[in-house]
């Protein structure tokens, strides 16, 4: 509850600062919600859940969009060359599986290896930096709705999304019944998924562009771990909280966005780095959470007083989106980083006591 409160409180300040969806609010939050991006980072969230951080998102999407615009160029039917690149990105997310369920090395190192890899093969074998399609190579097929490209990504998204959820309702149903599922089993199907996932989604983007670029560097867009995160992906344990983070994904998505285009500038080498002030902040306030619940009696005022100040803290950012002059935005965002810092002490403090007395309760 504290988590989708998060997500309300954040959707509150941030969607009334949103621009662009005054002109056409359903169209344009239905589109975000169902960006490309969400499956990636669908992928990203259930390597999370499995103990894993998959790495290689941002290169398999490349890929998967490489395979797809390859295929239609060379005539493949779109739907086709679209199968083919999320096949191209099921195989990666194989292979990832594989080597992290058989050697036991980290997925971090597993993933980040797969993914350099992937990016000197990339531009080793392809000529240029990207695949061109022809621009009117929808037309044939997209011709019966008013948004055509929005209207087919939303509803392949939609669906892929929904199958996902269904099969989280499924496991989390076995392991209700009892069912377990060894770690290397889960590792290897989470990754897999996330490499089919996230080939999809990169075959996706050709829908909104006309061109594949060769990957050339591991990280790209930082909405994927933001999403992920900011949806419970890291903090939310116990049965069921595999759907609950599944189901907050779409939200999380339309905010993040919001807050990367709104919020704050802070580009660096390409980067949106506002994601990372963003995942930042939203890790903080998650640990407070988690500190809050575990607490007891009169033990949870200080974990009280550090949710409410880290909640608060990011909210303030977030409300700077509301305003046009630079030095109130400046504002907002000074106020709410030393509001947020105030209540970091209260959750380091309760993580140090929670600590201490599970060593002593293991020593006696």
């Amino acid at each position: 509850m504290l988590s989708v409160a998060l997500l309300l409180i954040l959707a509150s300040v941030l969607i009334p600062a949103w621009d662009i969806a005054r002109v056409n609010f359903l169209h344009t939050v239905v589109g975000h919600m169902a960006s490309f991006l969400l499956l990636p980072a669908l992928g990203f969230l259930l390597a999370l859940r499995c103990g894993a951080i998959d790495l290689s998102v941002w290169v398999v999407s490349a890929v998967g969009g490489l395979v797809g615009a390859a295929l239609i160029a060379r005539g493949t039917p779109v739907p086709m060359a679209f199968a083919a690149g999320a096949c191209a990105g099921l195989a990666m997310g194989f292979f990832n599986g594989l080597l992290v369920s058989l050697s036991g090395l980290p997925s971090l190192l597993v993933t980040a290896g797969v993914g350099f890899g992937t990016i000197w093969l990339a531009g080793a074998v392809i000529a240029g930096r990207e695949i061109e399609i022809p621009e009117l190579v929808y037309q044939g097929w997209l011709s019966w709705h008013s948004s055509p490209v929005l209207a087919v990504r939303v509803l392949v998204v939609a669906s892929v999304y929904l199958s996902a959820l269904l099969g989280l309702l499924m496991i989390d149903y076995a392991v209700w019944r009892g069912v377990q599922f060894p770690r290397r089993v889960s590792l290897f199907a989470a990754l897999s998924v996330s490499g089919l996932l996230s080939g999809l989604g990169g075959a996706l983007w050709l829908l909104d562009n006309n061109r594949a670029p060769v990957p050339t560097r591991l990280i790209d867009d930082l909405r994927i771990p933001a999403v992920a995160i900011l949806a419970g992906g890291l903090f939310l344990g116990r049965r069921g909280r595999e759907l609950l983070a599944g189901m907050s994904l779409p939200a999380a998505m339309l905010i993040v966005t919001i807050w990367r285009q709104k919020v704050w500038n802070l580009p660096a080498g390409g980067l949106a780095l506002q994601m990372l002030v963003m995942t930042g902040m939203t890790i903080a306030v998650h640990l407070a959470f988690g500190q809050y619940i575990s607490a007891r009696g009169s033990g949870r005022r200080a974990p009280a007083a550090s949710v409410l100040m880290t909640t608060a803290g990011i909210t303030l950012v977030a409300a700077s989106a509301n305003f046009t002059n630079r030095w109130a935005c400046e504002l907002f965002h000074v106020v709410g980083i030393a509001v947020w810092i105030a209540g970091m002490p209260m959750v380091i403090s309760a993580m140090r006591q929670e600590a201490r007395a599970y060593l002593q309760q293991g020593n006696s």
